[in-house]
């Protein structure tokens, strides 16, 4: 059983979704975020008020090409420059996410990246094998 609160990240060129899971529990889609300078404070302090141990951050795959790669890599490195340590934080593939998204949600933007950061959750979850 995990006994970390986990965040999962979609990251997008405008806007960052955001899920929550508490200590493995299914996930829920918690905030989105413009993508802008104070999302890494954003970030950081909801971390801290949920007690984040762990963030899944969803990573593109090679047929978004190298630079969508590049964003995400360059997203990972200020998000562990920011938050230190104490919070591990772990790629996860984020195939077709948005598009799940859009089936569950319809194009509703202003939710539709913590959609797919619950679905990447989710997926991370049960690659876990915690709801077998």
């Amino acid at each position: 059983m995990i006994q970390n609160n986990i965040l999962a990240i979609d990251h997008g060129n405008k806007n960052i979704g955001l899920a929550i899971s508490v200590k493995g529990d299914l996930p829920l889609g918690f905030k989105t975020l413009q993508n802008s300078k104070s999302a890494m404070q954003e970030i950081s302090n909801i971390t801290k008020e949920n007690n984040i141990n762990l963030i899944i951050i969803g990573y593109p795959n090679f047929k978004f090409g190298d630079s969508q790669i590049k964003k995400v890599d360059d997203f990972i490195v200020k998000l562990k420059e920011s938050l230190g340590k104490n919070i591990k934080i772990k790629r996860f593939d984020e195939t077709l996410t948005s598009k799940q998204a859009n089936r569950y949600i319809g194009k509703n933007k202003k939710i539709q990246h913590q959609e797919a950061a619950r679905i990447i959750l989710e997926d991370w979850l049960n690659s876990k094998n915690l709801f077998s």
